[in-house]
């Protein structure tokens, strides 16, 4: 091993302190020594971060952690901090501190997501000879440290941030094909497309309820929806269609004649019915101008929203055809955070029957149909 001589003048003593900091802090991560980068707020990558989760292959404990780490980096006026290559990058809080910031999970738990930050290349470790993490101070100022360099990270911001301004934009567009394939949808249920309807309806709308949809899959869905309904128009006139056995389901909620479960009368009121209060449903269906389209209107919306027909059938046994379109529209309009739509769809009839029966009395009398 070479030996370091100290020289006289003050140049030399300059570089051979910093010679001297190199050969003792071999591998750790030093101010100095950080690439440039663009600075970037605190908030702004870890919401890219959340974004693009998926694509990046993080769990949500795993952002957790992220996110604990970012809290120790030492940014001025908190979250809104700019994160530049001036500050350290390197996190040498202990695991104990670092578990109390990502919401408690545990040392186990710390450990694995580390691990699953450093294969994503996100996180570069710098592990002193004992393990140990701890800052190097030099002229009373944390100049390095031993410890989790978040470097990599930030090394990648603007390709992160880019790509969750990219899949923002995708599911904003997504949004609206969605809304387009439920529409085709209930067009298809209105059709003569032959006895396999049932199972073409099912898959486009079990296909605009997938939250791994993706653009190119929605765009060949609805070309495919599209072509259907060409197709059908071509062969007959279009005309609404009473669902029939053939097709998979029993007609009792569609057909009040059906002598085996005829639902609840809605009670009539004076005023028209103001179909644009519903929502949802006005954006896929006209108003119904009897109660038998109303029905229809349920069967379809519902089947949309992935409820099965024995389910719409008790549904439409305990209240009124117009309450249960209005427990179906406000399901619609929050379809996403509802985990089970059919135990929703029955603990809101049965809260409708214990409250006073107004519910949408007002809406309970049926346009004329237009000639």
């Amino acid at each position: 091993m070479n030996k370091i001589t100290k020289p006289a003048d003050p140049a030399g003593l300059a570089q051979h302190a910093a010679l001297l900091a190199a050969t003792s802090y071999v591998g750790c991560g030093e101010i100095t020594a950080q690439p440039m980068f663009e600075p970037v707020a605190r908030r702004d990558i870890m919401a890219a971060v959340n974004t693009c989760r998926r694509d990046l292959g993080l769990s949500p404990g795993v952002l957790v952690t992220l996110d604990a780490l970012l809290s120790c980096l030492p940014c001025s006026h908190g979250q809104n901090g700019l994160v530049t290559h001036k500050i350290l990058l390197t996190v040498y809080a202990s695991n104990e501190t670092l578990c109390f910031r990502a919401k408690g999970i545990t040392d186990r738990q710390l450990r694995r997501h580390l691990d699953t930050l450093e294969k994503q290349g996100l996180l570069l470790r710098r592990d002193s000879a004992n393990g140990k993490r701890f800052p190097l101070m030099r002229g009373g100022q944390v100049v390095g440290a031993f410890g989790l360099d978040l470097t990599p990270l930030f090394l990648r911001a603007s390709d992160i941030i880019g790509s969750a301004k990219l899949r923002r934009e995708q599911d904003q567009e997504l949004r609206g094909l969605r809304a387009r394939l439920r529409h085709l949808c209930a067009r298809i249920a209105n059709l003569r497309v032959g006895g396999d309807v049932a199972e073409v309806l099912g898959h486009f709308t079990r296909l605009a309820r997938r939250a791994s949809l993706t653009v190119t899959e929605a765009v060949v869905a609805i070309r495919e929806a599209s072509e259907m309904i060409d197709t059908s128009s071509r062969k007959s006139t279009q005309e609404p269609v009473e669902m029939s056995v053939s097709a998979g389901h029993s007609d009792r909620l569609i057909n009040p004649e059906s002598n085996t479960i005829k639902p609840k009368q809605a009670v009539i009121a004076t005023e028209a019915m103001n179909w644009e209060q519903f929502t949802e449903l006005s954006t896929f269906f006209p108003p119904p101008c009897s109660e038998t389209e109303a029905q229809k209107t349920a069967y379809f919306f519902g089947q949309m929203l992935g409820l099965q027909h024995t389910t719409l059938s008790k549904a439409a046994y305990e209240v009124p055809v117009l309450t249960l379109l209005g427990i179906l529209d406000r399901m619609a309009r929050k379809i996403s955070e509802i985990p089970s739509p059919a135990g929703y769809l029955l603990t809101a009839v049965q809260t409708a029957r214990q409250t006073t029966p107004g519910l949408l009395t007002s809406l309970t009398r049926f346009p004329a149909k237009v000639q």
